[in-house]
C-alpha cells in the first residue's frame, strides 16, 4: 500500500473525480442530510474509520451528518462529540497568537527571527513574515518522521533537537525567494512567540484565543491534558511490522505549534464564525489572516497563502482555512467569506493510505454541492 506523506495536507492535492456518483443538488434539509451521509459511506473503503462533515449557513442550524466508528475495539459509533487530533489546522492559532502580539506590538512581523530565537538559519535576513507566510526556505527537518521511515519517534523532541534535523535537511532557498510548505517555520513561530510573551504558548494561546470564543474543547496537545476518554482513535500500520499502533494520545513535540492540538467540530465552527465577524472577541478576522497573502504557484486548487491561512478555489469561490493530516487523522476546516459558508469534515483513520486524502476532498466538495451551495462539476 502507497503511504501518505505526512507534511501533505489539504489544499496541495487537486480535487479528483472517480470517488462518487454523479448527484443533483437539494436544498431540502432532509434530503440534503440522507445524501450527506450516504456520501460518507463512501469513504469506509480508503482506510476511514469515522468521520464527521458540517455545512454551516448564516441564519440555518448547521447540517451536520457522521458515519463510521471512534474505534476498533468497542466499535463505538462516531459522534460530532468526539475529539480529533487536528493537525496543521494548529498552524491557524500559531499564527493568530503572532498576528496579537504584532497589534499589541510586542513584535513585529518584519522583525528578524533572530531577535526572538537563538541560532535560526539566515539570522541577518530571515523575518517573521518569511515564516508565516512559507517562504522562510529553511531546511524542514520534520520530514525525517514521514513514512516510510515509521511512525514519529517515541521520545520528546526539542527545540534545539528540530533546529538540528532542520541543518541536516538543508536549505532549501534564501528568505523570500520562492514559497515551499514548512512545517519548522511554525514550530520556531511558537518559540517567537514564548520569547515575546515571555510565557509558554498554550498559556498565551488559551487566555487569548480559546478562552475569549469559548472554546472549551480544545488543547495544545502535548503542553495540556486533554480527556483521551473522549478522542476518536486514530490508528497507523507500521511499514516495517506491519503492526497497527494507536496514534491517538502520541507524543507530538515533533508536530508542536505547527501540528499538535486537538479539538472539536463544535470548537472549530466557532473559531471559523469568528473568522467571519470583524467584532469577535479575540480581536482578529478573516481579513488580518488573508490581505498580505503570497501566490503558490502550481499547486492545484491551492491558490495563495496567508498567515497561517490557506487560500483555495471551489468553483467560483474562493474558500479560505486550513487542512491537517498528522498519522491517523485527517480534518479540514474552510470558510467562504462572501457567503458565509463553513465547512468542516474531521475523520479518523485505520491507516494513511494515499487514497484518503483524494476521497475526503472528494467528499468535501460533494457537500457543496448537495448543500446547493454550486454543481458538483464547478467544484473539481
Amino acid at each position: 500500500m502507497k503511504r501518505l506523506n505526512v507534511l501533505v495536507y489539504f489544499g496541495l492535492i487537486p480535487l479528483t473525480a472517480g470517488f462518487s456518483p454523479p448527484i443533483a443538488a437539494d436544498t431540502g434539509t432532509s434530503s440534503v442530510r440522507v445524501q450527506l451521509e450516504q456520501r460518507l459511506t463512501t469513504l469506509d473503503g480508503v482506510g476511514v474509520l469515522g468521520s464527521v462533515l458540517s455545512v454551516t449557513t448564516p441564519g440555518q442550524q448547521p447540517i451536520t451528518v457522521h458515519h463510521g466508528f471512534a474505534d476498533i475495539e468497542r466499535k463505538e459509533a462516531i459522534t460530532e462529540s468526539h475529539l480529533f487530533q487536528i493537525g496543521s489546522q494548529t498552524k491557524m492559532f500559531t499564527a493568530a497568537a503572532i498576528l496579537l502580539l504584532h497589534d499589541r506590538g510586542q513584535l513585529d512581523v518584519d522583525d528578524l527571527v533572530s531577535k526572538y530565537v537563538a541560532s535560526v538559519p539566515h539570522p541577518e535576513s530571515l523575518r517573521i513574515r518569511h515564516l508565516l507566510l512559507h517562504l522562510g526556505g529553511i531546511g524542514d527537518g520534520i520530514k525525517f518522521f514521514d513514512p516510510p521511515l515509521g511512525r514519529w519517534p517515541d521520545f520528546e523532541v526539542t527545540f534545539e533537537n528540530h533546529l538540528f534535523l532542520g541543518r541536516v535537511a538543508g536549505e532549501e532557498f534564501a528568505p523570500g525567494e520562492r514559497w515551499s510548505y514548512n512545517n519548522l517555520g511554525y514550530v520556531i513561530l511558537g518559540k517567537v512567540a514564548e520569547a515575546a510573551t515571555r510565557q509558554p504558548l498554550d498559556r498565551f494561546v488559551r487566555e487569548e484565543i480559546l478562552e475569549p470564543l469559548a472554546m472549551n474543547e480544545t488543547w495544545l496537545g502535548n503542553l495540556e491534558a486533554y480527556p483521551e476518554s473522549r478522542m476518536a482513535r486514530g490508528y497507523f500500520v507500521e511499514d516495517t511490522t506491519g503492526a497497527t499502533i494507536d496514534t491517538t494520545k502520541p507524543d507530538l513535540s515533533w508536530a508542536s505549534s505547527a501540528g499538535d492540538m486537538v479539538s472539536s467540530l463544535g470548537d472549530l465552527r466557532r473559531w471559523a464564525q469568528a473568522l467571519l465577524d470583524e467584532n469577535n472577541a479575540v480581536g482578529l478576522d478573516l481579513e488580518d489572516f488573508s490581505r498580505q497573502a503570497v501566490a503558490v504557484p502550481g499547486a492545484g486548487n491551492l491558490v495563495r497563502y496567508g498567515f497561517g491561512m490557506m487560500q483555495r478555489k471551489v468553483g467560483a469561490k474562493a474558500f479560505w482555512g486550513h487542512g491537517g493530516f498528522i498519522q491517523g487523522y485527517v480534518t479540514l476546516t474552510l470558510v467562504e467569506p462572501s457567503s458565509g459558508i463553513i465547512l468542516q469534515l474531521l475523520a479518523n483513520l485505520t491507516d494513511d493510505s494515499e487514497e484518503v486524502i483524494p476521497a475526503l476532498e472528494a467528499v468535501a466538495a460533494d457537500a457543496l454541492a448537495i448543500a446547493g451551495f454550486a454543481s458538483r462539476d464547478s467544484l473539481r
